[in-house]
């Protein structure tokens, strides 16, 4: 015990263990975790390392995305092979580099005590609890917004070099795994150094100009080597698309409310936001670096997305830390006596919440796509193991089932209708298909034969060997 109270980032640690690692066999993911899912399995046993690849008729190039996230995917499952297991924990270990990231840099440049109290903050906030149980592309960016950020904020004039180059390392791995919406961080950057005193004649030193340009270098490798390799046409498309489609053009989606993201903030944080508030003006008298700065972290991108027509709540993800600074400060402030009861408490807590989820089946089912996983279940129970999978009237979860058969069969998705499914038929054998309750395949097509019906799905599902 006497190790831990010494080392407080062990309590941080055990933590995010609890909350985030536990049950990580379980399968069943949002849906576009079984995409990056897919994307690194089939890098790895398929060799699809430079352009994401999910099958020949769906996403065979994939352009939506820099590819960096999925390379280091494929070689984590090189080295640990494909589970449920290993490919959550890949996802989880992001958000655990982030949290003893965050502890780290704060108990080095302010209290340990800010620090750890921040750090239970936000490891309790609760999009980040649900969002980080798949592989995810923002938490390397909340990884990299905390390491920038808390490095830049009073940063020794003597170490100014160092402290720049890792920013650029950080900054060249955000544009990496998450394109151009992790330009947002150098915004946040500079107009932090704009507004601090303390900390604006490091815009004098050649050292952030530096560290700008090595980030972008480290971006550069990326369209290089897709030009070397003459596949520069998926970096042109991903400029195309992300950049000038979805962030300037917004994808032509019709007028955005922009309200949502504060309202989310509001339904989500609310609690922390609270007392926030409470401690804003000793905050501000205080600390006022960190103060500044965790304000112009959660307002610039705030106010820029919510201007941005594409909207998704995972956008947020790298802004939870500075409410939880904010929020954090102001427990501090309460005296040790009933600081140390709060922490007490939460420790027991804790406790509590371990053995809850080591008893009790809260998160040790998959809850998700069941219906999906029980159709590879009557697969595998009938020997049968498809190359295709065809939707027949239907888009039954299309883009998670699509994702699944790619990591389950490596097969491809068709869509057909049902009047046209007679003269394709051929081609589709070893198929599985799945259509609306009521169209009886098998009464239509002698070689088709029905599994199993999915009345609270509205779908059937059928197999033609």
């Amino acid at each position: 015990m006497q190790l831990i109270n010494n080392n407080k980032w062990i309590y941080v640690a055990l933590v995010c263990l609890v909350l985030y690692f536990q049950h990580s066999w379980v399968p069943g993911m949002f849906h576009d975790g079984y995409l990056y899912v897919a994307f690194g399995k089939n890098a790895a046993e398929r060799g699809h390392w430079l352009i994401p690849f999910l099958s020949e008729t769906e996403y065979p190039r994939f352009d939506h995305h820099p590819v960096f996230y999925f390379i280091l995917e494929g070689l984590w499952f090189k080295i640990f092979n494909f589970s449920w297991t290993s490919a959550r924990v890949f996802g989880l270990l992001w958000m655990l580099a982030s949290v003893l990231s965050f502890y780290g840099l704060l108990k080095r440049k302010f209290s340990e005590k800010l620090a750890l109290t921040s750090s239970f903050i936000l490891l309790l906030m609760p999009s980040l609890l649900k969002k980080s149980r798949f592989p995810n592309l923002d938490f390397p960016l909340l990884l990299s917004a905390i390491v920038i950020m808390l490095l830049v904020v009073k940063a020794p004039k003597e170490k100014l070099g160092k402290t720049w180059f890792i920013i650029g390392l950080f900054g060249g791995l955000a544009l990496l795994i998450k394109g151009a919406s992790a330009i947002f961080i150098m915004g946040i950057t500079g107009l932090y150094l704009l507004l601090s005193k303390e900390d604006r004649p490091q815009l004098t030193s050649p050292w952030p100009y530096f560290g700008i340009i090595l980030s972008f270098g480290i971006f550069a490798l990326w369209p290089l080597a897709l030009y070397l390799d003459g596949n520069i046409s998926i970096f042109q498309s991903y400029f195309e698309g992300q950049v000038i489609g979805s962030v300037i053009k917004g994808r032509n989606l019709p007028e955005t409310d922009y309200l949502l993201y504060f309202k989310h903030l509001l339904k989500t944080t609310l609690p922390w936001l609270i007392l926030a508030g409470i401690g804003f003006r000793s905050f501000r008298e205080k600390e006022k670096s960190l103060f500044t700065l965790s304000l112009v972290w959660l307002l610039l991108p705030l106010f820029v997305f919510s201007l941005i027509r594409v909207k998704y709540s995972n956008y947020l993800i790298p802004l939870y830390p500075p409410i939880a600074i904010l929020a954090g400060y102001q427990l501090t402030r309460l005296k040790d006596e009933t600081y140390k009861n709060v922490s007490n408490g939460f420790k027991g807590l804790m406790v509590l919440v371990t053995l809850v989820l080591l008893i009790f089946p809260v998160t040790n089912k998959p809850r998700r796509h069941v219906e999906t996983f029980d159709m590879f279940k009557q697969l595998e129970d009938n020997n049968f193991k498809p190359d295709k999978v065809v939707f027949v009237d239907t888009d039954y979860e299309y883009y998670s089932t699509v994702s699944l058969f790619s990591i389950f069969y490596k097969g491809n998705p068709y869509r057909v209708d049902s009047s046209s499914l007679s003269s394709n038929l051929s081609k589709l054998n070893n198929s599985l298909l799945i259509a609306p309750i009521g169209n009886t395949l098998n009464e239509k097509y002698e070689n088709i034969r029905k599994l199993k019906d999915y009345p609270q799905k509205g779908v059937s599902i059928y197999f033609n060997p």
